[in-house]
């Protein structure tokens, strides 16, 4: 595996919003082409605009603003577009019950670019097991 696709969750911390649970993961990311969805932006900006909103911020931070524009065209990551095949993933992924979108199209790139996906989502894995998908294209860090 030379491709991870990153979960929404281990962007957060780039951005400024703390994570339990993540470490220092760039030096592990090293050997990795980091891929993320296009499609999963709108997710990143959700829970950018729904942790200021808790916090009550009258407006997000330039430093926030600045780190989401590096972090997604810096050139560290390479955005991956949607194709029309990943439709059918994803359809198959949502009809065998799983509710989030978001993980569905992350799943969906990945097993069409050929790549892991790393993320804390034990919850997913389990889902995707039990159906018969490729569960085991999900990792955590200490699979890096």
């Amino acid at each position: 595996m030379s491709k991870v696709v990153l979960d929404t969750t281990y962007l957060l911390p780039y951005v400024g919003i703390r994570v339990e649970g993540i470490g220092d993961i760039e030096r592990k990311l090293e050997k990795y082409e980091v891929c993320y969805p296009t499609l999963l932006i709108l997710e990143l900006e959700a829970v950018i605009l729904k942790e200021a909103r808790r916090k009550g911020l009258e407006e997000i931070p330039r430093d926030v603003r600045r780190r989401v524009d590096y972090l997604l065209y810096g050139g560290w990551i390479e955005l991956i577009p949607p194709r029309g095949e990943d439709l059918q993933v994803i359809h198959f992924i949502l009809r065998r019950g799983w509710r989030d979108i978001f993980d569905a199209i992350l799943y969906a790139t990945a097993v069409r670019i050929n790549a892991g996906i790393l993320t804390m989502d034990t919850t997913f894995r389990k889902f995707l097991r039990d159906r018969g998908f490729n569960y085991q294209i999900l990792i955590g860090e200490e699979e890096l």
